[in-house]
C-alpha cells in the first residue's frame, strides 16, 4: 500500500532512515540526525506496486505501521494530505484525546 511521508535533504523518505545510518544516494552515511527529515518539509504520497507491477492505490493511514519501515508520520500536514487523497478522515493520532 502507498503511504505518506516527508523527504529529507538527501532525498530519502523519513521512514527509510529509521534512525539507523544508511548509505545515502550522495555516497555518504546519513540518518535522521545528519539529514534532518522533519515535519517542516511537505509530505508526499509514496507509491507502491504489486508483484505484477500495478500501482496500489490504497494509502496507509497516518500513524499506521508500514511493514519493514515503521510507523508513518501523523502530523497535521500528513493527515490533511491523507484526507485530500482519500476523501476519508484520518484516524486520530495515537495517544490523542477523543
Amino acid at each position: 500500500m502507498a503511504f505518506i511521508d516527508h523527504r529529507c535533504p538527501c532525498g530519502h523518505i523519513a521512514l527509510r532512515h529509521g534512525g539507523a545510518p544508511i548509505r545515502c544516494l550522495a555516497g555518504r552515511g546519513c540518518d535522521a540526525n545528519d539529514c534532518g527529515p522533519t515535519e517542516d518539509t511537505a509530505p508526499e504520497v509514496v507509491p507502491t506496486w504489486d508483484a505484477a507491477g500495478r500501482p496500489v492505490a490504497a494509502i496507509v493511514p497516518p500513524g499506521e505501521v508500514v511493514s519493514g519501515l515503521g510507523r508513518t508520520c501523523d502530523c497535521g500536514a500528513c493527515r490533511e494530505l491523507y484526507e485530500a487523497e482519500t476523501g476519508q478522515p484520518a484516524p486520530e493520532p495515537a495517544g490523542a484525546e477523543v
